[in-house]
């Protein structure tokens, strides 16, 4: 007698707290960001030069986070506010980051930055979107 094999169901559930909070935290973007930014600051240019550099990385980097977000997941799936939620929590990665473009800009605070990042990804957790699609 053959078995009857069962395709695994694709449907799951509203992600939770501990999963939407790892989504909203973009890695890659993040990753790629210090990467450059480390290379940067190891190629010891010019004080103006290394500040335009900073602000080039930075704005690479956001911009990217959009497109990345829509061509790494189902496009039906992906709320406009993941989106904005992730660019948010990349500047406030970046700001707390020593040596990025805020750092460079001498408008970092290490303890605002500390409590900014601490509170936004406890806070971003707690949002739930609707499926508003791009």
């Amino acid at each position: 007698m053959p078995r009857t094999v069962t395709p695994p169901t694709t449907s799951q559930g509203p992600d939770d707290y501990m999963t939407r909070v790892a989504k909203y935290i973009p890695v890659e973007a993040i990753g790629t960001q210090l990467t450059l930014q480390n290379l940067l600051l190891a190629s010891k240019q010019k004080p103006d030069a290394a500040l335009a550099l900073a602000v080039v990385i930075f704005v690479v980097c956001l911009a990217a986070i959009p497109f990345y977000l829509i061509y790494a997941s189902r496009p039906d799936k992906m709320a406009i506010s993941n989106i904005i939620i992730s660019m948010v929590a990349f500047m406030l990665w970046c700001y707390a980051t020593p040596g990025s473009l805020f750092a460079q800009m001498h408008i970092q605070n290490n303890v605002v930055a500390a409590i900014l990042l601490f509170v936004f990804t406890m806070a971003a957790g707690l949002w739930a979107p609707q499926q508003t699609t791009v």
